[in-house]
């Protein structure tokens, strides 16, 4: 659409300022004729001029349709000095004359004297005799008088002088025109707008000020009939919305409401104008809402947005607009009703608005940004991670299409800062608060003192700074907030809806800084902050439960310390009043329960009543089975219901049965496939011990096979999850091919989503916020992929014989498939008592073996012990032959205490299930035997228990005499590969070396015995390399360092040439043919002891990556004696091997056992040999 020149230098058509010369004379630059309403019959316009000097005339044609009733023409003509008359004739080829008008020589007196004042302005004559009728405006210039450059160039010096300059002298000098004459409302009105403009730009509040002085002028000098009287109100009504945003004065908005009542009042229905002062009106409801939190306000602003879009016609390119004011009203409509239908409406809308914008809409990053909190606020109602995600990719979109100096920035940089705070209280990742502190420092570096919304950005800064303390503990931390805050309450006026917000976390932080420091004032000020925000809100406001929940907790800190009753009683009274008025099914009612429970227990020890313990229980319970509450409360509450059942009735088996059971099945939820791995793992870290507390509940009640159930749920969660994204699924591609393929792309694609790299490219530094668009956007991906899968197993679950496709293992699940070489026993150790299930191939039912001479604090202890050993012999890199010797025997004067461990391991643990097993010693065709140990027995050598070392040692002191050992991470990891064997492999080998003798004894057996293999050594044993090789080899022999990483476990790995081959890339490999891995490296099954439940260890992640078996080492080994052991297993294996042209991992662990027992033929049974050969061990079949 074409526009004169000065409304595309200033967004308006009225006055521009210049530098023009004494001699300058009028002229007509721009023609505009108007009709008070549509006429699809009126298409072109033509107007003629008569009375130009000379008799001359006129013809203008062309006219361009700017608006259904517009049409406008830029057109130079030059007025004479003096002129008795001109009149203007309109006519159309479609219509004839449509009528005239003549400007007389008074008329053109009123030009010659405005122009001492302005050197561009507007004026408008309604056309005479004109139908439909018509309004026909001139622009009227001053130009240069003398020829040449300055007149030619006269539209380019236009351009160069955008700048709006002398206003207030301008605006004076307007002052002086006689009120009588008719052009000064128009005057008036003209520079209003040019004040308006040049606020946009500068942003100087006495802008606003003299452009409502000037509109206010001009309406009180316009008569109601006059054309332009309607838009001037229009325009000061949209003025006072603007001072309105700054100053917050109710008298702005209240004001602007009435007159733009009063401007649609007056428009007709099908006036071209009508939609946008519709929106107009509508806006300035909004803005009211947002100030006084008045619901009718908000209603009429949906009403009057929902209007505007009625008579949008279909394809206008405001529609995206509309649509974006109607979803945001939506969005705040939700803020009062809490009705998340509201919040659903507002989404669509929106998405709606974004999805018809064109890329260079300039209300494009307006329209994320409301998406974006329209996400955040559906996310903190039902907590869906896909929905916190959307709302920082959309308002991380926002901020990054919008430049420092929009004035809009500050809030789209307050509002992401908000959802990344939102984000951190869901996962606890210091990353989105530090996220969150810059964002919100910088919205409230670019606000103004004098802008209403600075008491919300200061408080939610200090909101973040409050957060970050509660985790790092940096006094710093809680001075800012503490400022942040006080200056939220100050610089709020005292009607302002957020006041009681301010007011509750003022007090929240007062009472985190007496938590720290114990100064009862803070206290106080704590309790009366909270006290005055609850008096603040009718019992009706959403927000009410939120805050008596903060006041109770103040009051706890007080009866905490006094130990007052009545102020425990107090407390119960508030916390029971916001659990009443929390609606069923929010996501805030587990944790209000939680509080109402944790009180009660506080009365019962204070008073010593029963009562109070039964009345914790019942609400405990209550917020287990609220549901669709916060997983990680309910899954805390189950915890506490079940401790609690236990403490008041120890028989009740349904009771704490039902508890647990609540607590095992959230854990999925607590560490969903929405998170990645690494996540995950932390996600564990709360819940890392509770499988074992469940089962020993179990055992206590006589019910060993939910034991076994709860075990093997709880325990290797995201190996089972890895494990499930992998299984075979042949029956569901009989039944439905196509679903089956989309199952297992969308399982494929999720895994490998599950194992990216989070980690930041440093040659990413130019555009940060371009890469953390790209990586919330990858995290969005990998959640709809969770999503859908999850959709998917539902669609499968559904059909006949699928109902239980990958769900949880019963135990009778898991006595299926059980190896028919061994028993497998499950060993749980937990501070209540600790226990043993032997699992034999045909039994029905485990068989429990209680270790009633054995505690969680002997296993801890025997844990610390070797830890303290390994350490003081320097064992942790793979070291030389004398440097391990020299260490070792300055150690050994400390006594035998490897010995001890193992004989402990012996008498305690492993004899004890050995005899009730009725296993008896052996010299050949041992049986197998599989440890899945919990707790710190997982990192003890179970093995290799026995008596060692003394001189008359007794037939039968040593597991080792019994049977062959093998460890499984879980049952399922075991029976899972039993149930996957086939074809045997193709028997060829890969050998990464790390040390020269070891690979030397490897290759000359294996070349005895003619058996493929590809040797990778010091260049060529390059990561990539190595990967492409596991694709076609099927076994695979790693002799190179590696490290176990106990901050970040995915990250460890085996170094070879040209870097570090991660556990995180290997979970990535898919490898349905591996048979066997020898992994003669440092600490490949030693996991994180933060996660002993979750087997986070380089053999497990071999296991998990399709391996059948695996050797490794549980801690590093001697390069004297790592030949020696891999000679001797390579020995028994090809020797064991039934085709005798290759090798296979069916005999691994009878191999290793072998090697084993070699080695200890050679050195002997002192602590240096067993360090030689304990740290091996073979983990799967």
């Amino acid at each position: 659409m074409a526009r004169n020149i000065f409304s595309s230098l200033s967004a308006i058509e009225g006055m521009l300022t210049m530098s023009v010369s004494p001699e300058s004379k009028c002229n007509i630059m721009v023609i505009s004729i108007e009709c008070d309403s549509e006429d699809p019959d009126l298409q072109e316009i033509t107007l003629t001029i008569l009375g130009l000097p000379n008799d001359k005339f006129s013809t203008i044609d062309k006219f361009e349709r700017v608006s259904p009733t517009e049409w406008q023409r830029e057109f130079i003509i030059d007025l004479p000095d003096k002129i008795d008359e001109l009149t203007f004739i309109a006519s159309s080829s479609t219509s004839g004359d449509l009528g005239y008008l003549t400007l007389t020589e008074s008329k053109f007196e009123g030009i010659r004297r405005s122009s001492q004042a302005f050197n561009c302005f507007k004026c408008a004559f309604e056309v005479e005799a004109g139908s439909p009728a018509l309004v026909l405006s001139l622009q009227i210039c001053k130009v240069p008088g003398n020829e040449g450059e300055d007149a030619d160039n006269f539209h380019s010096t236009v351009m160069a002088t955008a700048a709006i300059r002398d206003l207030d002298t301008e605006f004076a000098i307007i002052g002086t025109v006689d009120d009588e004459d008719p052009q000064k409302p128009y005057y008036l009105k003209a520079i209003a707008e040019l004040f308006t403009e040049r606020f946009d730009q500068n942003r100087n509040k006495s802008d606003l000020n003299n452009a409502i002085s000037a509109y206010d002028r001009a309406i009180h000098l316009l008569p109601m009939h006059d054309p332009h009287f309607l838009d001037t109100m229009y325009g000061a009504g949209i003025v006072a919305i603007q001072r309105f945003d700054i100053s917050g004065n109710l008298s702005d908005i209240d004001q602007a409401i009435s007159m733009l009542e009063i401007v649609v009042s007056r428009t007709k229905e099908d006036d071209s104008n009508m939609r946008r002062r519709l929106n107009g009106l509508g806006d300035a409801f909004f803005h009211r809402f947002r100030r006084t939190g008045n619901v009718s306000d908000i209603s009429e602003a949906m009403s009057h947005s929902q209007k505007a879009l009625s008579i949008t016609p279909d394809g206008d390119p405001n529609i995206p607009n509309q649509l974006n004011r109607l979803g945001r009203s939506y969005l705040h409509y939700f803020h009062h009703t809490g009705d998340i239908a509201d919040l659903s409406r507002a989404i669509s809308t929106l998405q709606n608005a974004i999805h018809h914008a064109s890329g260079d809409n300039r209300n494009l990053p307006d329209m994320l940004n409301h998406l974006g909190n329209a996400y955040l606020r559906r996310f903190e109602e039902t907590e869906e991670l896909l929905d916190i995600s959307e709302a920082i990719s959309s308002l991380q979109k926002a901020v990054h299409l919008t430049s420092e100096s929009h004035p809009g920035m500050a809030t789209r940089l307050n509002d992401l800062g908000l959802a990344y705070e939102c984000r951190f209280g869901h996962t606890g990742d210091l990353e989105d608060l530090s996220e969150a502190i810059l964002a919100q420092q910088n919205a409230v570096r670019l606000t103004s003192e004098d802008n209403q919304n600075l008491p919300d950005r200061l408080n939610n800064l200090g909101i973040s700074y409050l957060q970050r303390f509660d985790r790092i503990g940096d006094i710093a931390d809680i001075a800012e907030s503490l400022l942040a805050l006080q200056k939220a309450v100050e610089f709020a006026p005292g009607d302002h809806p957020n006041i009681p917000g301010h007011l509750n976390n003022l007090g929240n932080s007062y009472m985190r800084r007496y938590e720290h420091g114990k100064d009862a004032a803070d206290l106080s000020k704590a309790i009366a902050a909270h006290k005055k925000a609850v008096d603040l809100l009718h019992d009706d406001h959403p927000n009410k439960p939120a805050l008596l929940n903060s006041l109770a907790m103040s009051y706890s800190w007080r009866s905490h310390d006094t130990g007052s009753i009545d102020d425990i009683s107090e407390q119960i009274s508030i916390t029971q009043k916001a659990v009443d008025l929390t609606p069923e099914g929010h996501v805030d009612l587990p944790s209000r329960l939680i509080n109402l429970a944790i009180t009660y227990l506080q009365r019962s020890q204070a008073a010593e009543d029963v009562g109070d313990i039964f009345e914790a229980a019942s609400q405990y319970r209550k917020a287990a089975t609220s549901i669709p509450g916060n997983s990680l409360q309910r899954l805390k509450a189950a915890k506490g219901w079940a401790e609690l059942a236990q403490l008041l009735d120890p028989s009740n088996v349904e009771e704490i049965l039902c508890a647990y059971d609540i607590a095992i099945q959230l854990i999925p939820q607590i560490a969903s496939l929405e998170h990645t791995i690494r996540q995950r793992h932390s996600d564990l870290l709360s819940v890392s011990d509770l499988s074992n507390k469940a089962a020993a509940a179990a055992f206590n009640l006589g019910r060993p096979e939910i034991a076994l159930s709860w075990l093997e749920q709880g325990r290797c969660f995201v190996w089972n999850q890895i494990n499930n994204l992998r299984t075979p699924i042949d029956d569901l591609h009989n039944r439905n091919p196509n679903l089956a393929d989309r199952f297992i792309k969308v399982s494929r694609d999720l895994e490998s989503s599950s194992s990216r790299s989070e980690l930041m490219n440093s040659k990413a530094e130019t555009n940060k916020l371009a890469l953390k668009i790209s990586l919330q956007e990858d995290a969005n991906t990998h959640i709809k992929l969770a999503r859908e899968r999850a959709q998917l197993l539902s669609q499968i679950r559904s059909f006949p014989e699928f109902e239980n496709f990958l769900r949880p293992p019963t135990a009778a699940d898991i006595l299926q498939n059980l190896p028919s070489a061994g028993p497998v026993v499950v060993i749980n150790v937990h501070e209540d008592r600790c226990d043993a299930l032997a699992l034999l191939c045909g039994n029905d039912t485990p068989i429990h073996i209680p270790l009633e001479t054995f505690t969680y604090k002997q296993a801890d202890r025997l844990r610390t012990e070797l830890r303290s050993l390994l350490k003081s012999n320097g064992v942790r890199m793979r070291e030389t032959e004398d440097r391990s010797l020299r260490t070792y025997v300055r150690g050994s004067k400390k006594g035998d205490v490897l010995q001890n461990i193992l004989q402990e391991l012996w008498t305690c643990v492993v004899k004890p299930v050995l005899d009730d097993l009725a296993f008896s010693p052996a010299t050949s065709d041992l049986p197998r035997i599989w440890w899945c140990a919990t707790g710190p027995l997982a990192f003890l050598p179970l093995h290799a228990a026995g008596i060692w070392g003394q001189s008359s040692k007794q037939i039968g002191s040593s597991l080792s005499e019994y049977a062959v050992s093998s460890y499984t991470p879980t049952v399922t990891a075991l029976t899972e590969r039993i149930k996957a064997i086939g074809t045997n492999p193709i028997p060829r080998l890969t050998s990464i070396p790390g040390t020269r003798r070891e690979v030397d004894a490897i290759q000359k057996r294996l070349k005895k015995d003619g058996v493929p293999f590809t040797c990778l050594e010091e260049s060529s044993a390059t990561v990539k390399r190595v990967f492409s090789d596991l694709d076609v080899h099927h076994c695979v022999h790693l002799a190179c360092h590696a490290i176990q990483d106990p901050e970040e476990p995915l990250r460890s790995g085996f170094h070879l040439y040209d870097g570090r081959m991660e556990l995180s890339q290997i979970l990535k490999k898919q490898l349905p043919k591996a048979d066997f891995a020898f992994l003669s490296a440092c600490q490949t099954s030693a996991g994180d002891e933060k996660l002993s439940e979750e087997a986070v260890h380089l053999a497990a992640g071999m296991l998990a990556s399709g391996y059948r078996g695996v050797v490794a080492t549980m801690w590093s080994i001697m390069d004297s004696y790592g030949p020696q052991i891999a000679e001797d297993f390579y020995d028994n294996l090809l020797g064991a091997s039934e085709n005798k042209i290759g090798i296979t991992g069916a005999s691994a662990a009878h191999a290793l056992h072998y090697a084993s027992k070699r080695m200890r033929e050679r050195q002997g049974e002192s602590e240096h040999s067993l360090l030689a050969w304990v740290p091996y061990v073979h983990f799967g079949l």
